[in-house]
């Protein structure tokens, strides 16, 4: 990542959105990846697609990717979480990964707040 910034790409205050299919995919593949992001002064932003609620654990799966992202250093407001219970998404990644990219666009986080800017 150092070599990325002193060559230009990446800098202070850079956005990142780091797109996951589920909880736990940012500890498990993607926590040396944001924990750079962060040391580089980057905000970091997460889209999950998932509530991960598989066994009915969705809403503890949420609590603890909000818990995980706190540790990362990724702030609740900057965190997106599709809970597509009542909506499926296409079968086609592209299709979903459009419509989880429009919805976070559109500036709000679930949570009641806009994204900082």
């Amino acid at each position: 990542m150092k070599s990325l910034e002193q060559g230009g790409r990446l800098g202070a205050e850079s956005r990142t959105l780091l797109v996951i299919a589920h909880p736990d995919d940012e500890a498990m593949f993607f926590a040396p990846t944001v924990l750079g992001l962060a040391r580089l002064r980057h905000w970091v932003y997460l889209l999950c697609f998932s509530a991960g609620n598989y066994y009915n654990q969705g809403e503890t799966r949420k609590k603890e990717l909000l818990q995980s992202c706190d540790v990362l250093g990724i702030p609740l407001s900057s965190v997106m979480i599709i809970d597509n219970r009542k909506t499926s998404f296409d079968n086609t990644v592209e299709s979903s990964l459009r419509r989880g990219l429009q919805t976070w666009c559109s500036g709000t986080n679930g949570h009641g707040q806009g994204f900082p800017r």
